[in-house]
């Protein structure tokens, strides 16, 4: 009687995985299936952007998503953007053209992320090299004025 209850209302029921065995099966069997990502159509807009076919079958399916809907509402310079960081990222993995992989891009996107960080550190020290030497510079040239005041009176 119960098992009617159940398939009248639409539900499914299914056995317990009650082994450990069985578990690690089905998120083994559901990680290959989210690596296995086959790309949407990419929308024409991107070719004027910056977006080739090899580029966009590299693309993971975030970028995929927020780059159609940038095509959809015409946000251009966003996509642009967000093209120069992916094609950045795919450089890193370099089998250009090749399908998206989860583990290959993880890998390519710290090191992007690394490079990033070591260049603004670079800056910053840049940054602060300059506003030092413009602050020796201008103590030498107070100084220095300060001596031909006193050199003249």
């Amino acid at each position: 009687m119960l098992a009617f209850v159940f398939a009248t209302a639409g539900l499914v029921l299914q056995p317990p995985l009650t082994t450990l065995r069985a578990r690690c099966a089905l998120m083994a069997e559901q990680s290959d299936a989210a690596t296995q990502y086959v790309a949407p159509a990419m929308p024409y807009e991107l070719t004027g952007w910056g977006c080739d076919t090899a580029l966009w079958v590299g693309l993971p399916i975030g970028a995929h998503r927020d780059l159609i809907r940038f095509a959809r509402d015409g946000k251009e310079d966003v996509a642009r953007k967000r093209l120069a960081t992916m094609r950045e990222i795919s450089d890193k993995i370099g089998s250009p053209g090749a399908a998206w992989e989860k583990d290959a891009w993880s890998k390519a996107v710290a090191t992007w992320e690394a490079e990033k960080a070591a260049e603004e550190e670079a800056a910053k020290k840049a940054a602060k090299e300059a506003k030092k030497a413009a602050a020796a510079a201008a103590r030498e040239a107070a100084a220095a004025a300060e001596a031909a005041a006193a050199a003249d009176a």
